[in-house]
């Protein structure tokens, strides 16, 4: 039995994109940055769990890695709508656009504030 290259190159890159998404997921990149008497807020991580939703989850693969639009889906950048509009379309879909119910109000909150980021 004869194995594709194209075969071979592919399964390398999605191994090579679980072991890095598994670390990133794992891993805390803030972790230790903290400076005495700094008050010491949790925003990194809830910007992390935002693009991880984002990207991982739920909306890079129609609206583009950097919300400029995909496949005829709109663009996220420069968006007219408010954190609070934002999160109702998430929540309960819009057009097209499927509804995402499960997310968790700190999901929606922080996906958001990272659409208006774009």
């Amino acid at each position: 039995m004869k194995t594709n290259p194209t075969t071979l190159f592919l399964a390398f890159m999605l191994l090579t994109l679980l072991i890095v998404g598994g670390y990133l997921l794992l891993s805390d990149p803030f972790a230790g940055t903290a400076q005495k008497g700094v008050h010491q807020f949790s925003q990194p991580q809830s910007q992390n769990q935002g693009a991880m939703v984002f990207y991982l989850q739920k909306c890079a693969s129609c609206h583009g890695a950097r919300g400029e639009g995909k496949g005829g889906n709109p663009s996220l950048q420069n968006t007219p709508f408010t954190e609070a509009q934002i999160q109702e379309i998430i929540k309960n879909g819009r057009g097209e656009m499927p509804a995402f119910p499960e997310l968790s109000p700190e999901e929606l909150k922080q996906l958001s504030r990272l659409i208006k980021q774009f």
